[in-house]
């Protein structure tokens, strides 16, 4: 005999996530990509302008984030794919702003060039 929670399932309910429970996976999941971004990323990055390195470091971080998420754990808690989607798109947001963070506090490359 089907459970009241086995039913709803079955019928696509999907189970809701307080705004903390949310936060705290994005925050969970930008964490754990971390050094998948990192190591995706290359030397010249700090020759970058600042806009420049964030859409540098989002376009590395995605696919990274992506895959982090649905081999996570909570990727079986039945969240919905519009839900998923948003967690991903976060969890992107702090992996550019930490790293973005990091490439302004270290010093700037210095590049010796040829006098023309």
């Amino acid at each position: 005999m089907l459970g009241i929670w086995d039913l709803a399932r079955r019928m696509g309910w999907r189970p809701s996530l307080s705004s903390v429970e949310l936060e705290e996976r994005i925050r969970w999941l930008a964490e754990a990509s971390l050094p998948t971004v990192r190591a995706r990323l290359d030397n010249h990055l700090d020759t970058m302008q600042l806009s420049e390195a964030r859409g540098y470091v989002r376009a590395r971080a995605r696919k990274a984030v992506a895959v982090q998420a649905r081999h996570s754990a909570f990727a079986t808690e039945l969240l919905a794919s519009q839900t998923m989607e948003h967690v991903v798109q976060h969890a992107i947001e702090h992996v550019t702003l930490r790293l973005t963070r990091e490439l302004m506090t270290q010093p700037a490359a210095y590049i010796a060039r040829r006098a023309a």
